[in-house]
């Protein structure tokens, strides 16, 4: 149904090589991402499409949606957005919010070889190879908790949480402040207790962990249109640093263990998943922030964005 109408927006104008067309397939996967299409997310997608500018040009009768989402992808969350951080590397020179000129031969070639096997296949394999840069993403996610604890009582609620695990597990004793209590545990011991409880989640709750961080990822690309962000590689980072600062409190997550319940770690997620998005999302100053902190940093690099994944 949400493809009918959808195409019925996008009628003869759209080409299949036409470069629009991967933002209809990412917001359609992000649509049926939970198995239901909502007639809210549908009405607001129309209403996105139609209004546009990017889209201006397109018919108005009925035609089809030249695209499709891969429903079983082959590698994980991180090296897909892993991906997308070198596609907008590629694209950095000619895509971005100050262009003068539109390009679609050429967008279009680099979205075509994105998606090659082959070229994929390098990719994972380079972001396994690459370097975590003096762990960069535990102290941008250090980072992030103590610019947004005082402000957030839930989220202080879940970092609390997610502090008092890591003294347990790093046999310290557990003091109230979860900053202080993060800080005296120290990078490397923080760093070994994290991935030491990652290994011991298993396959079903890593798969489990797998699918929250992606439907979360594809809400992102749906809600937050990368227009919006000087450059698509921005728009990228502002999603990674909270891909990384959620996959940290989940992992830290006291119900959430390798034998942990299926109802009781969805709960936990849901927890960990509401306190940081009222902490972080659908906040203009936060985004503010972020993309100056991401400036300033010089983190605006696929290196980077390969670091902020390795957590």
């Amino acid at each position: 149904m949400a493809e009918r109408t959808i195409a019925g927006i996008l009628s003869g104008g759209l080409r299949p090589n036409d470069p629009r067309r991967f933002l209809i397939e990412a917001m359609l996967g992000a649509m049926h991402a939970d198995g239901v299409v909502d007639q809210r997310e549908q009405q607001a997608m129309e209403q996105q499409i139609a209004g546009h500018p990017l889209f201006q040009g397109l018919g108005a009768n009925a035609a089809r949606t030249l695209v499709e989402l891969s429903t079983v992808p082959a590698f994980s969350v991180a090296s897909r957005l892993y991906f997308i951080a070198e596609l907008a590397d590629r694209v950095a020179p000619f895509y971005h919010r100050e262009a003068t000129t539109h390009e679609p031969e050429r967008l279009a070639h680099e979205l075509a070889e994105i998606r090659r096997t082959e070229v994929q296949a390098e990719l994972h394999a380079r972001r396994g190879a690459s370097s975590p840069l003096d762990g960069l993403a535990l102290r941008t996610v250090m980072g992030l908790m103590h610019a947004r604890l005082e402000a957030a009582p839930a989220f202080a609620r879940i970092v609390a949480k997610a502090a008092r695990t890591h003294a347990e597990a790093a046999g310290v004793g557990v003091i109230a402040d979860p900053l202080r209590q993060l800080t005296e545990i120290g990078p490397e011991r923080l760093w070994r207790t994290h991935m030491e409880r990652r290994a011991r989640l298993g396959a079903a709750q890593t798969q489990r962990l797998e699918r929250y961080l992606e439907r979360y990822c594809r809400s992102y690309w749906l809600q937050d249109w990368y227009p919006l962000s000087p450059t698509l590689l921005e728009h990228l980072m502002q999603l990674l640093v909270r891909v990384a600062l959620l996959r940290f409190l989940l992992i830290a997550h006291p119900e959430l263990g390798p034998d942990g319940d299926a109802a009781v770690t969805d709960r936990a997620a849901v927890e960990v998943f509401y306190a940081t998005s009222r902490a972080y999302d659908h906040n203009q100053a936060v985004r503010e922030m972020l993309s100056s902190t991401l400036g300033k940093r010089g983190m605006l690099t696929v290196g980077h964005a390969a670091a902020l994944l390795k957590l």
